[in-house]
């Protein structure tokens, strides 16, 4: 039974690890977008650029942000550059 325990307890561990594990920068993000916050979300998604720049969900939300404040030049170069890095 303890041996059971173990195993459980390991593979919860490793799923919060591997799949809750986001910077701090792109949970600032998203928390901002979802409060329509634009321009914060804008500054935390350039850091997070900045340190991990193969990222690419956070060009697509850079992407998206600019696509609602009518920047669509800079919405367009947002999205070809993610969809470089992730089709």
């Amino acid at each position: 039974m303890r041996a059971y325990l173990t195993v459980g307890l390991a593979i919860i561990s490793l799923c919060v690890i591997f799949i809750g594990c986001q910077s701090p920068e792109m949970t600032s993000a998203k928390v901002y977008i979802q409060q329509k916050d634009y321009s914060s979300a804008l500054v935390q998604l350039k850091k997070e650029m900045a340190n991990n720049p193969t990222n690419a969900e956070a060009y697509f939300y850079a992407g998206q942000i600019y696509g609602e404040l009518d920047s669509l030049d800079q919405m367009v170069k947002m999205f070809d550059k993610a969809e470089q890095l992730d089709s």
